[in-house]
C-alpha cells in the first residue's frame, strides 16, 4: 500500500472515545486526511459517521498500512496478540507521533505519560495519555502545586464506560433482571454483576492508575484505590491532599479558580457523576482544609478531559509547533 503522507490514523473510531476523538478532529483539521481501522475481530467494514458524513471503517489486517501516519490515535484496549504486535511495528517504525489514549496502554515502558503540550520533551514520540479515571485527581494536583503537596490519599470511583460501549448494555441488562427478582447471568465484560452495586477494582488496574498519577505528579507520594461502581458514565473521585506549605482555606479556593478546568460547586449544589458527561471542566465539592490535608470530592467526564481535548492540543502542537518547539 502506498503510503499517505500526513494522514492522521484513528483506530477504533466507533468505540466510545474513538467517536469523540474522531469528530473532534475533523472539525479542528478539516484539511487533513483521515484514516480510519478497527480492531475488533469482525473481518467486514464498519461505517461511522463523522462530521455528518459516513466514513469507512475497514479492520486492520496488515499494520504496513499505518505506514506514512503523521498520528496514530489509539482509542481503545486492543486485543492482547494485536498489542503485542502493534508495539513491535511501533518500535521498528518510529517515524509517526503515537497518542494512545486507550486508558492501559500496549507499552508503558516505551510512553511519556502526558496530560497535555506542556509535558511534551524534544524527541517525544510516543505518548500515553492518562486513564480518564484520574481526570478530576490530576487537575486538582496540578491546582495545588504552589502549595507544595506530598502525599495523596485518592479514591476512584470508575463507571461501566470504563469497560467499552457493550458495557453499558450490559449493567443495563443487569438493572433489568436485578429489578425483575431475577439473579443476572455470570457478566461477559464487566468485572462483576454492578447493578445498583460496587466493588473494589482489579489489583492490576490500581497500580497501573497509582503509577500514571505518580508519573503526572511525581513529587507527590500517592496512594490510590479503586472502586467499580454500577454508574453508566462520569468519573468521582475523593481526594485527601498533605501540603507542606498549606494556607488558609480561601487561598486554596482561589488557586482552584485559577485553573481553567476546575469549577468550585455551589453549596447548594448536589452535582453526581452522570452531570459531568459532556462537561470540560472538574466540579470540586466538599472542600475541606484541616491543615496539612486538604480534601475534597471530584467530579469529570474523564473522557473529555483526559482523552478528546488533550488529544487535539497534542495534535495542534504536531502540526502547528510553536517557535523553538521540536518534537524530533
Amino acid at each position: 500500500m502506498t503510503p499517505v503522507p500526513r494522514a492522521l490514523t484513528i483506530l477504533d473510531p466507533t468505540s466510545l472515545v474513538g467517536r469523540e476523538v474522531a469528530e473532534r478532529v475533523a472539525e479542528s483539521f478539516p484539511d487533513v486526511r483521515r484514516v480510519f481501522f478497527h480492531t475488533g475481530h469482525e473481518e467486514e467494514h464498519l461505517i461511522t459517521d463523522v462530521a455528518g458524513a459516513a466514513s469507512l471503517v475497514p479492520p486492520l489486517v496488515d499494520l504496513d498500512e499505518l505506514s506514512g501516519s503523521l498520528a496514530i490515535v489509539l482509542t481503545q484496549k486492543l486485543p492482547p496478540a494485536l498489542a503485542v504486535s502493534l508495539a513491535t511495528w511501533l518500535r521498528a517504525n518510529p517515524s509517526g507521533t503515537v497518542l494512545d489514549v486507550s486508558g492501559t496502554s500496549i507499552a508503558p515502558k516505551d510512553s511519556l505519560t502526558v496530560l497535555g503540550a506542556a509535558d511534551l520533551g524534544s524527541g517525544a514520540r510516543w505518548l500515553r495519555l492518562p486513564d480518564p479515571t484520574l481526570a478530576g485527581t490530576t487537575h486538582f494536583l496540578r491546582a495545588l502545586a504552589p502549595t507544595a503537596p506530598s502525599e495523596a490519599h485518592v479514591t476512584l470511583i470508575s463507571p461501566a464506560s470504563t469497560f467499552g460501549p457493550a458495557a453499558l448494555e450490559e449493567l443495563a441488562a443487569q438493572g433489568a433482571t436485578r429489578l425483575s427478582g431475577r439473579r443476572p447471568p455470570r457478566p461477559t465484560l464487566l468485572p462483576t454483576v454492578l447493578a445498583f452495586d460496587l466493588t473494589s477494582g482489579a489489583e492490576e488496574r490500581r497500580a497501573s492508575l497509582e503509577g500514571q498519577l505518580s508519573a503526572l505528579v511525581p513529587a507527590v507520594a500517592v496512594h490510590v484505590h479503586l472502586l467499580d461502581a454500577g454508574v453508566f458514565h462520569g468519573h468521582l473521585a475523593t481526594v485527601s491532599v498533605r501540603c507542606d506549605n498549606c494556607p488558609g482555606r480561601d487561598r486554596i479556593r482561589d488557586l482552584l479558580r485559577r485553573s481553567e478546568i476546575i469549577r468550585l460547586a455551589k453549596t447548594t449544589e448536589l452535582p453526581r457523576p452522570s452531570d459531568a458527561v459532556g462537561n470540560r471542566d472538574v466540579t470540586c465539592m466538599g472542600l475541606r482544609v484541616d491543615r496539612p490535608w486538604i480534601s475534597a470530592v471530584l467530579l469529570a467526564d474523564g473522557h473529555r478531559l483526559l482523552a478528546v481535548e488533550p488529544v487535539i492540543e497534542l495534535l495542534s502542537a504536531l502540526l502547528m509547533p510553536r517557535a523553538g518547539q521540536s518534537w524530533s
